[in-house]
This record gives C-alpha cells, structure tokens and sequence, in this order.
C-alpha cells in the first residue's frame, strides 16, 4: 500500500521514518492524537519510494527522521530531501539516539530544524513538533499557500518568500538579510538567532534556552557563546543604521527582539 497516497482529512501530513515498531507505534499514536495525518515508515528507502508518487496537491508539513536505519542513515535521507524542491517548506526533526555534539551540529548542517535525542518525554516531542509545524504554517501563508501550487508557482512564490520585521528583512529560501536596506553578511549561527527572534519578536528568550533551541543542544557552562553571537548582531545592526537594542537585554532574564514599531 502506498503511504503516501492515503488519503485523511487532516490538517498536518508528518512522514515518519523510524524502524523500531515499538517508538514508531506510540509516535504514530501520540501524533495522530494531536490530529495529525501521519505517514510511517521503517526503512528510508520506503519513504523515497513512496514520495516519488506524491500527488501535487499533498504538502508535507513535517519529516521525522531516525538516523541509524538499516538501509540508510537519517543524514543521508534528509540531504536527498533536502534538494528537492518539493520539500522546501517542509520541517524535518532527528530524532536518534545518537546524542554526541557533532552527530547533532551534522545534523542542523545538512538542514535539520531540529534535534532530539533518545529516550525523549512525549510532552517535549509534541511541543517541539507543534513548533515546527506552526512555523511551516507560516511560511505557507507567506508564500500563498505555496504547498497547493503547481511546480512552477511553487518554485516562484518560494523565490519570494520573505519576512520582514520593520528595516530587517530575510529572504529565508536564499539565506540573506538586509538591515535597513544594507544586505548584510551573517554567519551560520547569527541567521539562525536571527531568524529566531524574528519567529517570536517581544518574546524574551533566556540563554539556556537560546542555546537549546537555536544551537540545538546543551553548551554546559558555555551560555557565554550567545552574549557573543547577540552583540555581533548588535554590531551589525549599528552598522547599518539600526538601533543595537532592536535586540533587547531584559536583565536577569535574557533578551528579546523589540516588536516592530515600537522604540
């Protein structure tokens, strides 16, 4: 039976990859419970099989993939999706037990948005796939509902997908930024923080939880490496013309991107 091709009135499709029956069991269970259509499967290749026939009018909202499968890792699955322009607004969450540092910057490397490590609490999962799911729906809308598009509006409205935050501006499917009308340069980390903040503007964010979901995992005693990564910002910010407390520092909490319009 091609998965894929099912057809449920639901508001999310999640493709799940994972071959161990007893996790992808209540993963389906827990997810299909929030109301979501989700897709399972327990070899990558399957999943690849089975997108090759999707129909046009079916959008992906969410990939979750196990990295130790046994035809092929979750890396390599998630750069084969990746490149596809199918999947552009499409999220993708690891969720492995391979917990190492540079198993999980691989994975933000080869266009992860997020990362979780096994044994996981069902609460975190669902809260984190809630979050991905909103930010896909964003990105939906901003492109007009691209995801329902022929391949060829498709790929025009994705061109144009942009996000705007008073005189910041990002072009995400290009990864470039213009403060003030200026393009800007930004390392990895920096659009990352950047894009960020402008998801969650007048939200103030701690550094421990900064650093848990913009760099994916725990920097034990290392909270420092986002004073510095906001301060570079900051700088640029500055550069360009813009107010450095666009980003604010809310003592004794952390910080906050001011709400466009407001000084």
């Amino acid at each position: 039976m091609d998965l894929i091709n099912q057809q449920k009135q639901t508001q999310h499709i999640i493709c799940l990859v994972e071959d161990d029956d007893s996790i992808r069991e209540l993963l389906v269970f827990n997810l299909e419970s929030e109301g979501h259509d989700v897709r399972p499967f327990s070899r990558g290749q399957h999943l690849l099989d089975s997108l090759a026939s999707l129909p046009e009018d079916q959008f992906i909202s969410l990939f979750i993939l196990d990295i130790m499968l046994p035809d092929m890792d979750g890396y390599e699955i998630l750069r084969h999706l990746r490149k596809d322009p199918r999947f552009d607004l499409s999220s993708f969450l690891m969720l492995t037990a391979l917990s190492a540092e540079r198993n999980k910057l691989r994975g933000f490397d080869e266009g992860a948005d997020d990362y979780m490590t096994k044994p996981f609490g069902m609460g975190e999962l669902i809260a984190r796939t809630n979050t991905l799911l909103a930010r896909g729906d964003q990105r939906l809308v901003l492109a007009g509902r691209a995801g329902q598009a022929d391949t060829a509006d498709r790929r025009k409205a994705i061109e144009e997908l942009i996000v705007r935050h008073g005189d910041i501006v990002v072009n995400e499917t290009r990864r470039r930024v213009w403060f003030n009308g200026t393009e800007t340069d930004t390392t990895r980390m920096e659009y990352n923080l950047l894009i960020f903040f402008l998801e969650h503007p007048g939200f103030v964010f701690s550094r421990d939880h900064l650093l848990s979901r913009v760099w994916g995992y725990d920097y034990e005693g290392e909270s420092r490496t986002v004073d510095v990564h906001i301060h570079s910002l900051r700088k640029k910010l500055e550069e360009s013309g813009l107010s450095p407390d666009l980003i604010e520092t809310v003592h004794g909490v952390g910080y906050r991107l001011r709400e466009a319009g407001h000084a």
